[in-house]
């Protein structure tokens, strides 16, 4: 038996662009995690 596990790390208003950290994309980035998350959520243990 395969477990698949997703680990998402430090996701924070601050690296999305206009935060301390700020990161070209940042946004989209965050948009895209939290849509597969929605999707796909119940694959992962």
């Amino acid at each position: 038996m395969t477990t698949t596990a997703l680990l998402i790390v430090d996701v924070q208003n601050d690296f999305t662009e206009g935060g301390a950290l700020a990161c070209e994309g940042g946004i989209r980035t965050a948009v895209g995690i939290a849509e597969h998350v929605r999707e796909h959520g119940d694959d992962y243990a």
